[in-house]
């Protein structure tokens, strides 16, 4: 019984980081719009993208929120 639980648990903790990703990923698109390069690193992207992998991103956020203290 507990298992279940704690699948459905899980299920629901995962289905919330994401929805919360994806929210912080919208705030930060309407602050940027892409310029061809990662705006942490600037490695180039394609016209559509703002970085070039989700650890840029993660970073870019966290230092960000870090500037914002």
């Amino acid at each position: 019984m507990s298992d279940e639980a704690d699948s459905a648990n899980d299920f629901i903790q995962r289905e919330l980081d994401s929805k919360i990703a994806n929210s912080r990923n919208a705030l930060v698109r309407r602050e940027l719009q892409p310029n061809g390069r990662c705006y942490y690193c600037s490695h180039p992207v394609d016209e559509l993208r703002l970085f070039c992998d989700s650890g840029c991103a993660e970073d870019f956020e966290a230092f960000n929120k870090h500037k914002r203290r």
